[in-house]
């Protein structure tokens, strides 16, 4: 018997589990390719999200920028492209337990991408974030040891793999401006200031000083009796027309520390009956029609002796408070300020020094055991020139602002304390130079 097979039915039978397939391929393909998509959608989300982060902290970095070149910089930042995005920063003075502080709120945009970050943060100033400050260069060639951080404008050279600096840290090679000083008697509300022209007697030229001192009640200066320190004054020895103060120990003569400086008792003494805390003697003041400036020496080896007065040798002959900053400019003028041996400055009103050239006197041992401020009476140092051979034993406690070169030769030691902030007398400092961010908190907000 023949059989007929149903190849009909089986075809059909067949078709089905072969569209089945197929509906479950496209199915599978479908939703793979949908979540392909979807994934490479949230990629690109996640990667627009991230460079709007980026940019947003990139606001807060360029403030940081801004804060560098002047403390009170305040923005806003406007919308700003970079790259495929816009970033915006906008800063706002606040307090913090009855501190400043700097509230950044930053916003970094992509396409659809948007992050924010707010900073809280301190804006410290020069004085307040560094030891020791060069508007030139440093050069260290003997070692020198530093607690807290150094700022170099120029070129620091502290020797092959910084051997010559011992602790502390540092930077160079950019650009920051520091406070302007100012020196009149104006600066120095709550002090006795008093100013020292060098003069010329006749026939001789015979050089001499007169001493003034400044009334505020009047607004005039007032001549004082300068008997006492004709003797310690001449012409230099290696500069014409150059003025020099001689304070040191000559043989077994009187000292001009024990009979001048004095705080309450010697020539340039305190007014105690105006209410005054400290002391000021300029002596960057010139002779009448002339330019000329004068050399201080202050050296006594072997007795230590302690100069509570802030000491001025420098006088500002620009206009702007930008020429008072200028590097290594010709806006001061002033001869030549050299202390050493056991010469100790502790002044107060925390201001030591503020002259235009520092630096060692021919024939002296400049330095050596000597003192810029004290641990219990930090000082403020400010040279408006350059500083020349720091060595031997010297100890700086504060900070020390050279707008020129700094060249150590080996030996000092310097302790940054910037409280001497808190007995500055506000007129001294200016309110502008660099400003440093210092974040206390950082976190991200949502937009």
């Amino acid at each position: 018997m023949r059989r007929i097979l149903n190849t009909g039915g089986d075809r059909g039978v067949a078709l089905v589990i072969v569209l089945v397939f197929a509906l479950v391929a496209s199915i599978t393909g479908l939703a793979f390719f949908a979540m392909a998509s979807y994934e490479w959608k949230g990629a690109a989300d996640r990667q627009l999200s991230s460079e709007a982060f980026y940019l947003a902290d990139g606001a807060v970095e360029q403030a940081r920028g801004e804060l560098l070149l002047d403390k009170n910089w305040r923005g806003p930042i406007p919308a700003t492209p970079l790259g495929r995005g816009t970033y915006t920063l906008a800063a706002v003075d606040t307090t913090v337990n009855g501190e400043a502080r700097l509230l950044l709120h930053a916003e970094g945009r992509v396409k659809d991408g948007a992050r924010g970050v707010e900073v809280l943060a301190g804006v410290r100033s020069v004085p307040e974030a560094l030891a020791l400050f060069a508007g030139g260069n440093f050069i260290a060639n003997g070692n020198l040891t530093v607690d807290g951080h150094i700022h170099v404008n120029g070129t620091g050279d502290f020797g092959s793999a910084d051997i010559h600096l011992k602790g502390g840290t540092y930077d160079d090679g950019f650009t920051i401006a520091p406070p302007a000083v100012y020196t009149g008697p104006g600066a120095f509300p709550t002090s006795t200031y008093y100013r020292v022209i060098p003069y010329l007697i006749p026939p001789a030229n015979k050089p001499s000083a007169r001493v003034d001192r400044w009334d505020r009640t009047t607004a005039q200066w007032v001549v004082v009796d300068s008997t006492e320190l004709k003797p310690y004054m001449d012409w230099s020895s290696t500069s014409p027309n150059v003025f020099e103060y001689d304070f040191q120990k000559h043989g077994n003569s009187i000292l001009p520390f024990v009979q001048i400086f004095p705080t309450d008792t010697g020539l340039f003494r305190l007014d105690q009956a105006a209410g005054d805390q400290s002391v000021v003697i300029d002596f960057g003041w010139p002779s009448p029609g002339t330019q000329t400036v004068a050399n201080l020496k202050f050296y006594d080896t072997q007795t230590e002796r302690v100069l509570e007065p802030t000491i001025i040798n420098t006088r500002f002959v620009g206009i702007s408070e930008a020429d008072r900053v200028a590097p290594c400019s010709a806006f001061w003028q002033g001869g030549i300020t050299s202390f050493g041996s056991k010469v100790t400055f502790a002044p107060r009103n925390c201001v030591a020094l503020i002259a235009n050239i520092m630096g060692p006197d021919q024939g002296q041992q400049p330095n050596a055991q000597g003192k810029l401020g004290t641990a219990t009476d930090p000082a403020l140092t400010y040279v408006t020139g350059n500083v020349e051979g720091l060595k031997g034993d010297l100890e700086v406690h504060g900070v020390l602002i050279s707008l020129c070169d700094i060249n150590s030769q080996g030996g000092p030691d310097v302790y940054h304390d910037p409280s001497i902030l808190d007995c500055i007398p506000q007129g001294v400092l200016g309110d502008t130079g660099a400003g440093f961010l210092q974040v206390q908190e950082w976190r991200e907000v949502g937009l």
